[in-house]
């Protein structure tokens, strides 16, 4: 439907390659949007591209890139149009993430959820899963199947050494079709093949592979054919996320993969479908429940979601008739040979800028103040106004103003982030007795708490390396409340707000519960999630968050949105900074917006959450605080609440 905005989406024409098969079912959901109008345009060439977007008028520019598919778009194509340029990177890793302002566009999709947004011209969205409903039953005789490129490193030779070794009788389905790109004559497809059939010895075992090219629909006809669809890449780096992943996804089937960095989105599957864990049998008797999170996520309405919020925040960082803040002197400088001058000065100081800058994101990722400060940036409009240049220099070495997105320094320089699962984990222990549940967690709390302290230091030593040891008690009583609560529900539906490197929800998610994040490292804000088509109000059992009200500029509409988000008899569990002689306008350390008080947490916060009472009575006093930080003495509070009437902790 057409919206309040044009959106040209700019894909090559048609080819044997998955880019072009993922601009299609994108473009394709994305015409759905009832907010911009997304148009889709398949150019050979620049002419076709300029004729485009003359046509069209549009307000924003989406590439679905890859530079084989898209070879002639480069900085003098781009020039003459100076609206805003935003390029979907195929083969995005955190490392080009971080360092997108070597890119071509003004700004960068990564359709990689497991990106941390460290980089202002960075967005990321889910994965979308084809529709496609399977009224098929499993074949009576297991069916192993798998399809993609004959490209290196895909498995397909391991795939049917492990089948044919783990099934007396079993049916094994291989679609290696020819690729434009990358195997034009087949000539790698049909190597493949002719090793995987000398790989079958076993009576039982039956090898079918087709080199055809299938549509998607065909691709999803296939797959649905299977009993199960195994994908055995082999490590690499420097990759995106795997395409094949959605496609098996949509027909309700199991899935088995390697863990390999290409299906680092998936990685948190339970229970495991991992081979390197499990056999193919068991994988298969598994079903479809280590699948389900995925297939509620990655739907056509999440993703018109993600792609309407991100050109809505393109647009708010446009200069009045023109396109991002610096990409219009960029093209100039590009194609003017009268401004040669400015750009060797250019040349010239950016080296040196640039590291100078980057030293400046370095001290921010790797201190308590930095990661703090950055952390709430998206928490409220002003703060992100306020420090908006900031962050354009700590974020881009001083190479970019483009303005501000979901951005918080980190140390964290992995290409991905493994999942914290339960595997070879010992059990938490709850504390026996620990009395009242709001109080003031001070040095007494610190050795009551100790064993959990002791627990995150054994299981996540290098994320607990990176706190202040004394604040380490907020994560550790939050550790113990959540699974203490946790423990007396069936299945609980647990939400953990500013996740991020929070001990306390890699804890329990260590445990076993599978636990929803929000933090605008991870994905976006509170107040973002709540519009999200997939949230659910009053449904959480448990919503927590540790050390994150204290720097938010609205806290008030906070915990309004816990208490929406909590179902009847669910529980919220926070944590905050505490000093009961506060008044507005004392100091407080850079990062924190407030420190708290009785009256805050008795009567403000609760008088804003009328579905909500205190769990238990509260115990707040603290004539002595007893932490000192940023030259301020406070201590820290919890405020914990039920949803519905009262109850004793």
């Amino acid at each position: 439907m057409s919206g309040s905005g044009t959106v040209l989406f700019v894909s090559h024409r048609r080819a044997q390659c998955g880019v072009y098969e993922f601009g299609q079912l994108l473009s394709s959901a994305l015409e759905k949007s009832r907010e911009f109008s997304f148009r889709l345009v398949e150019c050979g060439n620049a002419a076709d591209y300029h004729a485009a977007v003359k046509a069209h008028a549009p307000d924003v520019v989406i590439y679905n890139y890859h530079p084989s598919t898209l070879p002639w778009l480069d900085r003098r194509a781009l020039a003459p149009h100076v609206m805003p340029h935003v390029g979907i990177i195929h083969e995005i890793t955190q490392e080009v993430a971080d360092n997108a302002e070597s890119l071509l566009f003004d700004f960068v999709i990564g359709a990689d959820p497991t990106l941390l947004l460290r980089n202002p011209r960075v967005f990321k969205t889910g994965r979308l899963i084809p529709s496609y409903e399977n009224r098929s039953a499993p074949p009576a005789v297991p069916r192993i199947g798998s399809f993609g490129f004959g490209t290196p490193g895909k498995g397909f030779e391991a795939l049917v050494e492990r089948a044919h070794a783990e099934f007396a009788e079993a049916v094994i389905a291989l679609n290696i079709p020819v690729s434009t790109f990358s195997d034009p004559n087949g000539e790698a497809a049909r190597a493949i093949a002719e090793r995987c059939r000398a790989l079958v010895q076993k009576p039982g075992i039956t090898l079918e592979i087709s080199h055809d090219y299938l549509t998607q629909k065909q691709v999803l006809d296939f797959l649905a054919g299977n009993s199960l669809n195994a994908f055995f890449y082999e490590q690499t780096s420097g990759r995106g996320v795997s395409s094949a992943i959605d496609c098996a996804l949509a027909v309700s089937r199991p899935i088995a993969i390697t863990r390999s960095s290409m299906f680092r989105h998936i990685l948190s599957a339970k229970p495991s479908i991992f081979v390197e864990d499990s056999r193919l049998p068991d994988i298969l008797a598994r079903g479809l429940a280590p699948l389900a999170p995925f297939a509620r996520e990655w739907t056509a309405e999440n993703i018109i979601w993600d792609y309407e919020r991100i050109v809505r925040s393109v647009l708010a960082r446009r200069l009045p008739g023109r396109g991002s803040v610096l990409s219009p002197l960029r093209r100039r400088l590009a194609v003017n040979p009268s401004v040669e001058r400015a750009r060797r000065f250019a040349n010239r100081v950016l080296p040196v800028v640039a590291p100078a800058a980057q030293r400046v994101r370095r001290t921010l990722a790797t201190s308590r103040a930095g990661s703090h400060l950055m952390k709430v940036v998206r928490s409220s409009s002003p703060l992100s106004t306020g420090l908006s240049s900031l962050k354009a220099v700590v974020s881009a070495g001083a190479r970019s103003t483009d303005g501000s997105t979901d951005w918080v320094p980190t140390s964290g320089t992995g290409s991905y982030q493994a999942p914290f699962t339960a595997v070879d984990a010992e059990p938490y222990q709850l504390i026996p007795t620990v009395g009242r549940l709001n109080r003031i967690l001070d040095s007494s709390a610190c050795a009551l708490y100790s064993p959990a302290i002791d627990y995150m230091f054994r299981h996540m030593p290098e994320a607990m390396s990176r706190k202040i040891a004394r604040a380490n008690v907020q994560q550790a009583f939050v550790l113990d409340t959540v699974l203490r609560l946790a423990s007396g529900m069936s299945r609980p539906k647990i939400l953990s707000i500013g996740s991020y490197e929070d001990t306390a929800a890699m804890g329990v998610m260590l445990s076993g519960y599978e636990v929803e994040e929000v933090d605008p490292v991870l994905n976006y804000d509170l107040g973002t999630f709540l519009t999200k088509p997939s949230c659910v109000r009053s449904s959480y059992d448990v919503v927590f968050s540790t050390s994150v009200i204290e720097h938010i500029a609205d806290d008030e509409q906070f915990v309004r949105d816990i208490d929406a988000l909590l179902a009847p008899g669910g529980v919220g569990v926070l944590t905050c900074d505490f000093n009961d002689t506060y008044r507005p306008g004392d100091r407080v350390p850079l990062e924190d917006r407030r420190f708290y008080t009785q009256h805050d947490l008795r009567e403000r916060l609760l008088s804003v959450m009328p579905g909500c009472t205190l769990l238990g009575e509260p115990d707040w006093t603290c004539d002595v605080p007893d932490f000192s930080y940023g030259g301020c003495r406070y201590t820290f509070a919890s405020f914990v609440v039920r949803k519905g009437a009262p109850i004793a902790a």
